[in-house]
């Protein structure tokens, strides 16, 4: 198995951004007006309240927009991912299908959240843990505790980062190849995902980290070009409280809904894109073809690794 080249995979991405901008949109606009629209509807809801139990209508509402906005993702990747693959697509004014392939990435996408959410779940719990631990162990050795170290802090601490670099570490490896996977191949498959990454989980977080830190740029840059001082002032008080008070932040970006919505929706549309190419870049060299290789190609590739490893099994 080859090895994915950062340097490669980030140029291919960006390039086939720009040099493909005409295919880019054509297989986007659709899904990224719905995107539009979806986004200052959800704005329009105001923030999830933090006791859901009380107000478990707008957090179903919520819900329901981020299902829909996770289909229109799909919509987008599916096609994008399969012309940086190498497929021949005409070139077309419109383009919005969600059928077999965008279904199955959208249920693995539900798969893999579900699996980092239980992630963070577990990582919290093990934070639990350690505190009590430590604060455990403080009470039984009075000697530690008198050393002036702050311990639990430490603990905590130490904690803390190894459930971030889990945490990282399954939704980089289970999730990078995932496009290309779901554009190229019959199965939108975790397993192979996750297989396909071994050895490579660094190269891909260093080109995960090229496409999202421009990406988190232009979103700060086009919120404070549209919002101004006011954006910052808002979040300042918001964060001054714990837990922060998100409702004000909501209601700005409420008042600024379209424009917001419309940001919003050409960072989706860019980020997928970025994701996709990287994704089919990555997923080309590790299974050894050439870039202008097809993906009905790469289907025969899986296929006939499927046959030659079916006598195996028995």
């Amino acid at each position: 198995m080859d090895q994915v080249s950062v340097g490669r995979s980030i140029a291919q991405a960006y390039g086939f951004l720009f040099r493909r901008i005409l295919t880019v949109i054509g297989l986007s606009w659709v899904a990224a007006a719905f995107f539009i629209v979806l986004r200052k509807a959800l704005l329009g809801l105001g923030p999830v309240p933090h006791n859901i139990i009380a107000h478990w209508p707008v957090a179903l509402e919520h819900l329901g927009g981020v299902i829909a906005a996770l289909l229109l993702l799909c919509a987008i990747a599916v096609p994008l991912t399969r012309a940086a693959l190498g497929d021949a697509m005409e070139w077309s004014l419109a383009h919005f299908v969600i059928g077999a392939r965008e279904l199955r990435l959208f249920a693995a996408l539900v798969r893999l959240y579900l699996i980092v959410i239980a992630v963070v779940i577990l990582c919290a719990l093990g934070m639990a843990g350690i505190g009590m631990g430590t604060k455990m162990a403080l009470a039984q050795w009075p000697a530690l505790a008198g050393t002036g170290l702050p311990v639990k802090e430490i603990a905590v601490g130490i904690g803390t980062l190894i459930a971030v670099l889990v945490t990282i570490y399954v939704s980089v490896r289970l999730s990078f190849l995932l496009y290309a996977i779901a554009a190229a191949e019959p199965h939108a498959s975790l397993k192979h995902s996750w297989e396909l990454a071994k050895g490579n989980v660094l190269r891909m977080f260093l080109i995960v980290l090229a496409i999202v830190l421009p990406i988190c740029a232009l979103l700060v840059a086009a919120d404070y070009a549209l919002m101004g001082q006011p954006l910052i002032d808002t979040l300042r008080a918001a964060f001054a409280v714990r837990p922060p008070n998100q409702a004000p932040v909501y209601t700005l970006l409420a008042s600024h809904g379209w424009g917001v919505a419309v940001f919003a929706s050409v960072i989706f549309v860019v980020s997928t894109v970025l994701q996709g190419a990287a994704s089919a870049s990555a997923y080309r060299g590790l299974l050894g073809l050439d870039a202008a290789e097809a993906p009905a190609v790469v289907e025969e590739v899986v296929l006939l690794e499927e046959v030659h490893e079916a006598p195996a099994e028995h």
